[in-house]
């Protein structure tokens, strides 16, 4: 029941926009706090918009913890880069 189990989180969220909303700066982070340990994650990201329909984002999910016993501190050495193009139609 690892991940089943409630913990105390901390979660943030900051979004800034530039060029009339064509570029969209973002950054998240969540800290959780364990009896075990504790664990910072951040997830910043960078959205442009190409055109009405068309997006491209640019982003990461990054974590650092000093135990491997709460829910977020397991994925402290599994950091993530990530680039998508989406459309809507």
């Amino acid at each position: 029941m690892f991940f089943g189990e409630i913990g105390d989180y901390i979660l943030a969220r900051a979004e800034y926009s530039l060029l009339r909303g064509g570029l969209k700066l973002e950054l998240g982070g969540l800290i959780e706090l364990g009896d075990e340990g504790n664990a910072v994650s951040f997830m910043p990201s960078l959205t442009y918009k190409i055109k009405d329909l068309v997006t491209f984002q640019l982003g990461g999910f990054l974590v650092t913890g000093n135990s491997s016993k709460i829910k977020f501190g397991t994925f402290k050495n599994d950091n993530i880069l990530f680039c998508a193009f989406k459309t809507d139609f």
